[in-house]
């Protein structure tokens, strides 16, 4: 966004962004999030070091079994949960060769 122009609706004249969450603004739905993996029973966490708040606090409020995938290393307690290294295609890949 800062290489040029930052386009503008032509409506409302409004700035139009990606459909991303910058740094310092509110997560849309985060309430909503909040409320199902406090009740869930299992949550599976892909693609994330977990070092971004508030969404690394999810991790937390997870009452049921909790599983991290990431190529690399994760921003949790490796007790609380099964934390697997790996690059996702190719897990998601070994996942879907056991579901057929």
């Amino acid at each position: 966004m800062e290489a040029g122009p930052v386009p503008a609706c032509e409506n409302c004249r409004g700035a139009i962004k990606p459909d991303i969450v910058f740094f310092g603004e509110p997560v849309r739905g985060f309430d909503e999030a909040v409320a199902l993996v406090s009740e869930c029973d299992l949550l599976l966490v892909a693609g994330t070091s977990l070092t971004v708040q508030p969404a690394a606090s999810l991790t937390g409020i997870a009452s049921g079994g909790l599983i991290i995938v990431n190529k690399g290393g994760v921003m949790i307690d490796n007790k609380r949960a099964l934390v697997i290294d790996a690059d996702l295609d190719v897990f998601f890949k070994e996942v879907s060769k056991l579901t057929g």
